[in-house]
């Protein structure tokens, strides 16, 4: 009899355990970035840049649903002159971004000219443009 009673509450410690020990963490979501490439002449690099700090950077910083962004430039390769590469959360959060740019640009800006001649002026110093998106496979990071 005690060695019924005995593997009975053994069999009720192992069957509750189950539900005190921790949960297997869950699979981490793996961030997005998009990727632009930006082709502007050698001589009007410097120029580019500027206007990008004085025009998209502030409106960037406020942008909840950019985790991080970075902008590289030519030192090797092909001639692609400007790299950008924004971290967003889930690929859904790219489209809530976009909006959110385009509210920011609209505050900034509330005269229509003003965002066309804003915008004009970016759009005279690039050459050529790529975007891609991508999503970072978190078992090969270092």
């Amino acid at each position: 009899m005690k060695r019924i009673i005995f593997i009975s509450i053994c069999m009720v410690f192992i069957l509750s355990a189950s539900t005190i020990l921790p949960a297997q963490e869950k699979e981490e979501t793996p961030p997005v970035f998009s990727i632009s490439t930006w082709k502007v002449r050698f001589d009007k690099i410097e120029e580019f840049l500027n206007l990008w700090e004085k025009e998209s950077l502030p409106l960037i910083k406020q942008n909840e649903f950019i985790k991080s962004f970075r902008v590289c430039t030519h030192l090797w390769g092909p001639d692609w002159t400007v790299v950008s590469i924004a971290e967003y959360e889930s690929f859904s959060a790219i489209e809530d971004s976009q909006k959110k740019s385009s509210e920011l640009f609209k505050k900034k800006y509330p005269d229509k000219a003003k965002r066309d001649e804003v915008w004009k002026k970016i759009q005279s110093l690039i050459m050529g443009h790529t975007d891609a998106i991508v999503e970072e496979v978190p078992k090969l990071r270092k």
